[in-house]
């Protein structure tokens, strides 16, 4: 009898004990998942970890992370490491006797040391359904892909990058208009809804890692602000693909020179038109309040948004109504030798 009620004593302790988590995070899009990880009452995060804070606008301020200035808004202590991999930190992450380590758009490889660090190991999500764009920028690729369904991966982490077992796969469908901001949005808020339930189920046995299929492996790599130039000789889907997949960062960019000079326009709303072959692509076959009809290597592209340099988004009417473009202006791939300042 008593040997029983021991082990019924010990079952119910154990399920009462929060699962300790260890949260290494940067990106927006693990906002949500923080929020989500320390609200439920099965979890117990016991620290937060990010990437230093960086220099960033006109004057390079030091700016926090995401998900720094969220830890900050919460009076909650963040690490900020420079390296995840340094001993010292390490040992400290020692003392906490963590059960998982939760990795959301860290930004730093993780080495073997952390890796076999928490009881239950180092547990990713990832923003596509694995092993579909492992990588920097699965969503700008889902997006570029025309993907019609996207999701969240919960997998857990070896040394390689993004090849470790999966978990489990959340599958999202992907609206014809998402952009790499909105998808990012969605993304994050289904992160924050499968999290716990994942973390717990590895916990109590319920989940189990199932290998990747290396052969169906897809990779993309971080996107450069040279690959957001609209290249007109493609076709126009993929042009209005890459405005979506480029907003908000870097922005689809092109060229156009008119009567008062010439101007960086970063395109924002897009959509594809038939045309027959022969207009020479990049040239532009008409501009009026419906917006810039553009000739690209197959069909056109109608402009109907975007950020003149130096301003805000407005719709191309607005635009043409300060700025004129006559049919036949060739929008450029390359910058001006000479800009108009804005």
């Amino acid at each position: 009898m008593d040997g029983r009620v021991n082990e019924t004593q010990e079952t119910h302790q154990e399920a009462a004990r929060r699962l300790k988590v260890y949260y290494l995070a940067s990106g927006v899009i693990a906002v949500p998942g923080l929020l989500a990880l320390l609200a439920h009452p099965g979890i117990e995060v016991v620290g937060i970890g990010t990437q230093p804070d960086r220099p960033a606008g006109r004057r390079n301020h030091l700016t926090p992370t995401p998900v720094g200035e969220k830890a900050v808004q919460l009076g909650l202590t963040c690490d900020k490491p420079a390296s995840c991999n340094e001993p010292s930190f390490l040992e400290s992450l020692r003392r906490l006797e963590l059960d998982a380590v939760v990795v959301v758009a860290y930004g730093q490889l993780l080495k073997k040391d952390l890796l076999g660090l928490p009881r239950l190991g180092c547990v990713n999500v990832h923003a596509s359904l694995l092993p579909r764009f492992r990588g920097a920028s699965p969503i700008a690729s889902c997006l570029l892909a025309g993907d019609a369904v996207t999701g969240v991966t919960t997998m857990l982490m070896d040394r390689g990058l993004d090849t470790g077992p999966q978990l489990r796969l959340h599958p999202l469908a992907v609206d014809a208009n998402e952009t790499s901001g909105s998808l990012e949005a969605k993304l994050a808020r289904l992160a924050a809804e499968i999290l716990p339930a994942d973390l717990l189920d590895l916990a109590a046995g319920r989940l189990g890692p199932t290998p990747q299929d290396p052969a169906a492996a897809t990779l993309c790599a971080k996107i450069s602000k040279s690959e957001a130039a609209l290249d007109f000789s493609l076709p126009a889907t993929e042009l209005e693909r890459r405005i979506r997949a480029y907003q908000p960062w870097p922005g689809a960019f092109t060229y156009a020179a008119g009567p008062k000079g010439r101007r960086r326009l970063v395109a924002t709303a897009a959509a594809c038109v038939p045309l027959p072959p022969g207009a020479s692509p990049g040239s532009i076959i008409a501009a009026d309040k419906k917006g810039i009809l553009i000739a690209c290597g197959q069909d056109a592209l109608l402009l109907t948004r975007l950020i003149p340099e130096g301003k805000g988004e407005m719709s191309t009417a607005d635009f043409l109504l300060g700025f004129p473009l006559a049919a036949g202006t060739v929008l450029s791939v390359n910058p001006p030798a000479e800009s108009l300042s804005p």
